[in-house]
């Protein structure tokens, strides 16, 4: 399954979107924290502000 994950970088209002493949929601949340912690967000606090998945043509909202 796809996920995108869109997050902010507060103060900042722009919306950023990440895009995972992943198993199921859990997953790929853990896969964006990794990035925060180890990869190109590394330093960064980023705020979670949805997380969708793609359904059969289509962003059906998961989380948030």
């Amino acid at each position: 399954m796809k996920f995108k994950i869109v997050y902010k970088l507060p103060p900042d209002p722009v919306l950023h979107s990440r895009y995972y493949t992943a198993l199921n929601v859990e997953t790929a949340q853990y896969m964006f924290n990794e990035t925060v912690a180890n990869g190109s967000l590394l330093g960064e606090e980023p705020e979670i502000v949805k997380i969708y998945k793609l359904v059969p043509m289509k962003w059906k909202k998961v989380k948030k």
